[in-house]
């Protein structure tokens, strides 16, 4: 029915969503230590 595939759907779009949102936590963080060795940098000179 078309109740059951929306569900289906919705559930695959929240797992989807999951694995998206701990990509980005993932490249937050690279981020965040890459910024850190910038200003590293900087204050050695």
């Amino acid at each position: 029915t078309d109740i059951e595939e929306s569900k289906y759907r919705q559930r695959h779009l929240k797992g989807e969503l999951k694995s998206f949102l701990e990509v980005l936590d993932g490249k937050i963080d690279d981020l965040h230590d890459f910024r850190r060795g910038l200003s590293k940098l900087g204050t050695d000179n």
